[in-house]
């Protein structure tokens, strides 16, 4: 089945957007588009596609998708039973690089941030200490729309989604954080 082009709505107040659905089951279809996302299923299950990797995915699957890699999340069979009480909740962001590289990624500091956006054109599930430090930056993100994003990387607590990979940790930063 060829991924169709998904449009994400512009986010034209900042470089990048955050969601949060409570829904009865994740319904998109095999598809990409040009933002990177990051992906977290806090409650659900099913199977996960990223590229080639076929996988299934449970409570906290969480992921970073590179620009253009189709992708789609699909709950089990159960949540879409007419009299199913089963509810998925996931936080997605997407950012357009282009939005940020301009001004940031000739910087010598963000090497790694360029490491880690290239790694994740084939996909980056995190997993480990990793994974507790992100789904907290994410609902907080969700919570306060933050305005400072700093990505560091290093080699654990994360797996490649086509073969091993990088550890992720976001901190993010409210407007408040800054005025303290």
């Amino acid at each position: 089945m060829k991924p169709i082009l998904e449009k994400v709505p512009d986010h034209a107040n900042g470089s990048f957007a955050v969601k949060r659905d409570i829904i009865p089951h994740i319904d998109m279809p095999w598809h990409y588009h040009p933002e990177h996302q990051l992906i977290y299923v806090k409650k659900g299950y099913g199977t996960r596609l990223v590229g080639s990797h076929i996988g299934n995915f449970y409570d906290g699957d969480m992921a970073l998708i590179g620009s253009n890699l189709p992708h789609v999340w699909k709950n089990d069979d159960d949540f879409y039973k007419k009299d199913s009480s089963k509810m998925a909740d996931l936080y997605v962001v997407h950012f357009l690089i282009e939005k940020i590289a301009a001004s940031l990624f000739p910087l010598p500091e963000m090497e790694r941030i360029n490491r880690l956006l290239i790694k994740s054109n084939k996909g980056l599930l995190i997993t480990g200490k990793t994974h507790a430090i992100v789904a907290e930056k994410i609902e907080t993100l969700a919570i306060s729309q933050l305005v400072d994003i700093d990505l560091r990387i290093t080699d654990a607590d994360s797996e490649q989604l086509d073969f091993p990979g990088t550890q992720v940790i976001i901190t993010f930063k409210t407007v408040a954080d800054e005025e303290a």
